[in-house]
């Protein structure tokens, strides 16, 4: 999953989340034009549109969006055709389940009707909270431990309390019906993160009664009071110059030719994808192994099923018999470093016959681990041995040497 934060608070708010097999942007407070300036590149297809609700600040570029794409808006507003230009595929409902993908809203507490969402792929979830009073007990346990969260942390209490406000305004602030302080955001904080939880993104800051600085005080003194697993925290303020963040869930993705038949083997693999699910996600990809004669030919088939899983943002690594050996503590760091570098790391095993040259140029990157040679089954099972044995480097952990 990659989030990207394109807009966060009173001027705008948009947030483009890039699954597996679904594009979802939340909110469209900006043109699209200054989305695409902000992303750095063209907009990708969006299948889902999501709607928290209807202020200016998250629906003022919506019809410059549906101009040029054809999203499903999901929401839970019920005026919102006013809002647009003949637009009809909107889903009012609170769930949309496909393949991999959950996505949930659940209401808020703001002055005009409010959602938070939840966006679920596979074992990683997303919880986007801003606009409300004040968040229900029974979403704080619903939501509890999640990967990541982007809630908001609107105001502070004494700078909107000195500002210049009127006092009806800071009222409203305050009120159930507005927008949650710093404090109540630390607090709401303490009850969600838990062991699971690697990202916080702290959103919708207030220009007049916030800053950036306080919000990281705040946050990193709430950190440190409980046991946490946070591997970085972001602070989204819309008047600072950078103003986009990436962030990838880690992921290794295997890619090997020929099927497991043996039992053994299946469920030593399935052991040790278990274990490695307390560090990263793993996938594993199984080609079919063309046992053709005509070496050329069955290397070309090959090749195609290979490409068809590639994709450009892979980070390739080749198990090749000629590449760089490594001992399990610089394997370790190898894999820290290429996880640090692009989030991802592709591994792919070849068959009896090798790998066409055009898969091997892919990457200057290729690892060996011995000058033998072994069953292409048998060696995932020792790659995800090895991945897994780094995985305990790396977190200080025992293992066997």
């Amino acid at each position: 999953m990659k989030i990207s934060i394109l807009a966060s608070g009173s001027k705008g708010n948009s947030t483009l989340i890039e699954t597996n097999t679904k594009n979802i942007l939340i909110d469209v407070g900006l043109p699209l034009s200054n989305l695409e300036k902000r992303l750095e590149k063209s907009m990708p297809k969006i299948d889902i549109l999501i709607i928290t609700h209807t202020h200016i600040d998250h629906i003022k570029g919506i019809n410059s969006i549906l101009k040029k794409q054809t999203p499903l808006i999901y929401t839970i507003e019920s005026n919102l055709e006013e809002k647009i230009e003949n637009y009809k595929q909107i889903n009012y409902s609170k769930k949309l389940e496909e393949e991999n993908l959950t996505i949930e809203l659940f209401e808020l507490s703001h002055d005009v009707p409010c959602v938070g969402v939840s966006i679920k792929e596979n074992e990683e979830e997303l919880i986007y909270i801003t606009d409300t009073g004040y968040i229900k007990e029974k979403y704080l346990k619903k939501y509890q431990n999640k990967t990541a969260y982007i809630i908001e942390s609107n105001y502070e209490e004494e700078m909107l309390k000195n500002g210049k406000y009127t006092f009806y305004l800071k009222q409203r602030i305050r009120s159930d019906r507005g927008h949650i302080s710093n404090e109540d955001t630390c607090r709401y904080l303490k009850k969600l993160v838990g062991k699971n939880t690697k990202y916080i993104f702290l959103a919708h800051l207030s220009e007049e009664n916030n800053s950036p600085k306080i919000v990281k005080e705040r946050i990193t003194q709430t950190l440190n009071s409980i046991e946490n697993n946070i591997t970085e925290v972001t602070i989204c303020s819309q008047y600072e110059k950078k103003r986009i963040k990436l962030i990838e869930v880690n992921m290794i993705k295997i890619i090997c030719l020929g099927k497991i038949k043996e039992k053994y083997l299946k469920e030593a693999i399935e052991d040790y994808q278990k274990r490695l699910s307390k560090y990263t996600k793993i996938e594993i990809i199984e080609l079919k192994d063309e046992q053709n004669q005509n070496i050329k030919i069955a290397l070309q088939k090959e090749k195609e099923q290979i490409k068809n899983h590639l994709k450009e943002t892979d980070n390739i690594v080749l198990l090749d018999i000629n590449g760089k050996e490594y001992t399990s503590k610089e394997l370790s760091e190898f894999i820290n470093k290429e996880l640090t570098y692009q989030s991802n790391i592709t591994f792919i095993i070849g068959a009896s016959y090798g790998l066409d040259e055009e898969i091997k140029k892919l990457t200057t990157k290729k690892i060996s681990f011995s000058k033998l040679t072994f069953p292409h089954q048998l060696f995932r099972l020792i790659l995800l041995e090895q991945i897994y044995r780094s995985f305990k480097i790396l977190n200080n952990e025992t293992y066997h040497k």
